[in-house]
């Protein structure tokens, strides 16, 4: 998994704006929830092709959403004149932040060969949960109580939701055996997590 700091930092570089103490944290709040949700709140499905049988898969993957299409997914909830600048924020940042994410899951028909993985699902309820719990944590240590905003954390979620399903394997992954490989090609297919 990504180290939260490196997240962080692209989060920060990426702003429109000069940032401060309180953005700052903002995004090491984003960070820590997303490192934390990734494992159990994504799901990538993939094409495996090789070799007959079943293995394990592996990968990077890459992002590339835009601010547009982060900025339309918070507008349900969070609307404004820095609902653009924190959406350029979420996209770039995570773009970035996120770059050779890696994932492991499972081949079913292939055995050995490669893994064009792609995610097929966010849970943006559960990332909402994790970024109020962990923002509203880090702003006590400095006597704060995180967003008062009706409906941020929900639309940071559904923002960075956007961006993780923009997720793709660049370059293949790599199908590993995890048993007997047969003798002939093989096509299958692969469901992984981010790890």
């Amino acid at each position: 998994m990504l180290p939260p700091t490196t997240i962080a930092a692209a989060l920060r570089s990426s702003a429109p704006f000069p940032g401060g103490p309180t953005f700052d944290l903002l995004c090491q709040a984003i960070a820590n929830a997303v490192v934390s949700w990734l494992p159990t709140g994504v799901t990538l499905v993939g094409v495996t092709t090789g070799v007959m049988g079943a293995g394990t898969v592996t990968g990077t993957l890459s992002f590339m959403s835009t601010p547009a299409t982060v900025l339309a997914a918070m507008a349900g909830t969070f609307r404004g004149q820095t609902a653009p600048q924190l959406a350029t924020v979420i996209s770039v940042g995570l773009n970035t932040g996120l770059m050779g994410l890696t994932y492991t899951g499972v081949s079913v028909g292939v055995a050995t060969g490669t893994d064009v993985s792609h995610v097929v699902s966010a849970n943006p309820t559960a990332l909402a949960q994790v970024l109020r719990s962990v923002h509203s944590g880090l702003c006590a240590i400095q006597r704060g109580t995180g967003a008062q905003a009706a409906g941020f954390y929900e639309a940071l979620a559904a923002g960075i939701s956007t961006v993780v399903l923009t997720g793709m394997t660049i370059p293949p992954g790599v199908v590993a055996p995890s048993g007997p490989a047969g003798a002939y090609p093989g096509v299958g297919t692969s469901t992984s997590v981010p790890v």
